[in-house]
C-alpha cells in the first residue's frame, strides 16, 4: 500500500528508520524547506497511516531540522540531532518523554537492556535511560551517526 506524505512535510526527507513492534517503522527526517520544521518524526503502522510525533514545534526548530539517526529500545523511540545537541525521546503513542542535551550527539543504537546507546563526536558512548545518562566509554575517535550493536 502507498502511504500519502504528509502535507506540513512535504519538504522533508526521510534520513533514517527504525523497526517498532506489530510492524510499525520510525522515520527520521531532514528539513529541506523555508521556516519553521515540520515534525520531524513520523511513524509509519501497518494499514498505511502515517503520522506524526506530537511534540512542541520548538522542539523541531531546536534540533535545527536536522534528524541525523533514529532507534527504538524499551517501548520507546528515540531520535538525535548532532545539529542541535539534542535526543529526544518518545513514547510508542509518539508523545515526547523526554529530552537530552549533548553537543554533537548523533548515533544511536537499541541496547538488549532496552536502554539506547549514543555516540558523539567527541569520542563519548552514552547509555540513556529516562531520567538518567551513563558514560560507557570514551575514545579518542570522532563518531559519525551510524553504530550498530554487535
Amino acid at each position: 500500500e502507498v502511504l500519502e506524505p504528509l502535507p506540513e512535510a512535504r519538504q522533508a526527507s526521510i534520513r533514517h528508520l527504525a523497526a517498532l513492534s506489530g510492524g510499525a517503522v520510525a522515520a527520521g527526517m531532514q528539513w529541506e524547506g523555508d521556516g519553521q520544521p515540520p515534525p520531524l518524526l513520523a511513524f509509519a503502522r501497518p494499514g498505511g497511516h502515517l503520522a506524526c510525533a506530537d511534540a512542541p514545534q520548538g522542539l523541531w526548530s531546536a534540533l535545527q531540522g536536522y534528524v541525523g539517526s533514529v532507534a527504538a529500545a524499551g517501548g520507546r523511540i528515540a531520535v538525535s540531532s548532532p545539529r542541535g545537541g539534542r535526543i529526544a525521546r518518545f513514547g510508542p503513542d509518539g508523545t515526547l518523554a523526554d529530552l537530552i542535551e549533548r553537543p554533537d550527539i548523533c548515533g544511536l543504537a537499541a541496547m538488549p537492556d532496552g536502554r539506547i546507546l549514543a555516540s558523539d563526536g567527541a569520542g563519548a558512548l552514552v547509555a540513556c535511560e529516562i531520567g538518567r545518562r551513563d558514560l560507557m566509554a570514551r575514545h579518542g575517535l570522532a563518531w559519525d551517526n551510524h553504530i550498530v550493536p554487535v
